[in-house]
């Protein structure tokens, strides 16, 4: 190997150290704390969302000075509190199936 591919790879194991030393110790959602761009990453939405569910009240958090953090538990349960089961959602489009078939047949 040249020395920029062992520097390029020594600077690349660094970084990726540096990640895992940030993954949460912890194996408990209760004890799992994430920051505003953790928790938008994770759930997929951006830091204004963020902001206005808890304007909203929709999702706890604590605050300490301007740094605002959200348990994975609670986070957790707002995404079951919101789930919606296929099987509603399967009934839903059966009977728009049917109610389609039969405004054909009357046609």
């Amino acid at each position: 190997m040249k020395s920029n591919e062992i520097e390029l790879l020594e600077k690349l194991i660094t970084k990726v150290d540096n990640l895992l030393l940030k993954l949460p110790q912890s194996s408990s959602p209760e004890e799992t704390w994430l920051d505003i761009p953790d928790t938008a990453t994770w759930l997929k939405v951006s830091p204004r969302t963020l902001q206005n569910y808890r304007d909203q009240g929709l999702l706890p958090y604590s605050q300490i000075g301007a740094k605002i953090y959200f348990r994975l538990d609670d986070l957790q349960k707002f995404l079951l509190k919101n789930y919606h089961r296929s099987n509603e959602i399967s009934e839903r489009v059966s009977q728009f199936k049917l109610n389609s078939h039969n405004g054909r047949k009357q046609s």
